[in-house]
């Protein structure tokens, strides 16, 4: 019974392969293609497609390259550095120490009046970007002693010197001096990553036109900022109001000829 069962089931697999032996080879090559395309040809297609973007990525850092150096080639590199002096001396990345005295020692030069005692709240020295802009200015009081016309000559020349300051408190005592409170601000370079492929932005011409200012300004400064001492210089020219001959030499009138220096929080 059995062997008759196995006989049957032979001459069926005969009859179906001799019925449908036309298709089976088709049907392998199409299996054997489908396979051959799943795993060669898709991953292919993948990245190809992948290499298609990094090529479109590449192009526009080329391009961006390109009109990187059209912008340099097209920006005279002696006005710029002038610019960035400028604009450095008005406004440091750090705090200007020297630069605060030489302010206050040049301005007590143009009004004749004397500095006395003097502190400044130096805060955080650790060449951090501060966290907010109030942690920007550098804050500095200074004694003035001279009569109020004189002081008042001093305030208008303290604020026009560099580093750039503002007067945020003026404390007179009697008729012949005053305990000034000046802020000297500075503006630190971010901590930022810059990519050759970034595209460049020329100064706007809000900025020119302040930098012009600057350095009309800066033309105006009776003392060579290059200084790095704390002197002062008579005028080469008569003046009418005050005579050099009435202009006192400023002095430090601490009994050390050093700083009070009050950390900041």
């Amino acid at each position: 019974m059995k062997t008759d069962i196995v006989n049957l089931d032979q001459q069926m697999l005969k009859i179906l392969y001799e019925h449908y032996k036309s298709y089976i080879v088709p049907a392998v090559t199409i299996i054997i293609c489908l396979l051959v395309a799943w795993l060669f040809i898709v991953p292919q297609i993948k990245a190809y497609q992948v290499l298609q973007v990094q090529i479109n990525e590449e192009r526009q850092k080329v391009d961006a390259l390109s009109k990187n150096y059209d912008i340099l080639s097209s920006i005279d590199g002696n006005v710029l550095s002038d610019k960035m002096d400028v604009v450095s001396e008005a406004l440091p990345d750090s705090k200007d120490f020297v630069g605060v005295l030489r302010s206050f020692s040049v301005a007590a030069s143009i009004s004749g009046v004397t500095l006395g005692d003097y502190s400044l709240i130096v805060g955080d020295i650790s060449g951090k970007t501060p966290h907010s802009p109030a942690d920007l200015p550098l804050r500095v009081s200074v004694l003035v002693t001279g009569g109020l016309t004189n002081i008042e000559s001093f305030l208008a020349a303290l604020q026009k010197q560099f580093p750039l300051s503002n007067v945020s408190k003026v404390s007179l005592s009697g008729g012949s001096s005053a305990s000034v409170d000046v802020l000297f601000y500075y503006a630190p370079f971010p901590d930022t990553k810059i990519s050759p492929s970034d595209p460049l932005i020329l100064i706007p011409s809000q900025a020119d036109i302040l930098i012009a200012k600057l350095k009309e300004l800066k033309s105006e400064i009776p003392v060579s900022t290059d200084s790095a001492l704390l002197l002062t210089t008579a005028p080469t020219q008569p003046e009418t109001t005050p005579t050099p001959q009435a202009i006192p030499t400023p002095a430090i009138s601490t009994p050390s000829a050093e700083p009070t220096v009050q950390p900041g929080q």
